[in-house]
């Protein structure tokens, strides 16, 4: 996964089993388009709804931006998350899904995170939850992601090593 300042993000993923590689996908947003190819996946560009919420879920300083880029934001409840009581906060974007964010009451960091992915012209719900905070040149980075979907089920991120300001 690479980002870049301001809202800019490439994906790489390769698939394997069994220790042999069986695919790849690639996933980008350059600040203005957006587009999702791999080797069982034609080219395919973003636009619409699907491209509005590429550009909210690309912004490298999203934490920072919330004002500009939702309309609103609302402390809905509060939760308990992986044992952990937590604030659960709706933001609701002029254009896009909206999306909430279950934030550590103790530490302020995000546990979960619920959104709307739309593909094409289907729309289904993701769930990602973060796990094994860990500080990096002092920011605070998780290092465990699991995002669930109805059409992959859980799909688990590891993170071995990361850098900030690597060409």
């Amino acid at each position: 996964i690479y980002a870049r300042a301001p809202n800019s993000f490439a994906q790489d993923v390769t698939l394997t089993a069994l220790g042999k590689r069986i695919g790849t996908f690639r996933e980008f947003f350059d600040g203005t388009s957006a587009a999702e190819e791999g080797s069982f996946v034609p080219y395919n560009p973003k636009t619409g709804k699907e491209l509005d919420e590429v550009r909210l879920s690309s912004d490298f300083y999203a934490p920072l931006n919330l004002q500009t880029l939702f309309q609103k934001a609302a402390i809905k409840k509060m939760s308990k998350e992986e044992g952990e009581d937590a604030y659960v906060v709706v933001f609701t974007p002029e254009k896009g899904s909206a999306v909430t964010q279950y934030i550590s009451a103790k530490t302020f960091l995000p546990l979960r995170v619920d959104t709307i992915t739309t593909s094409d012209t289907i729309s289904m719900p993701v769930t990602e939850t973060y796990s094994d905070y860990r500080s990096v040149d002092g920011v605070m980075i998780a290092f465990r992601r699991v995002s669930n979907s109805q059409a992959m089920g859980d799909t688990v991120l590891k993170i071995r090593e990361a850098a900030f300001d690597v060409p």
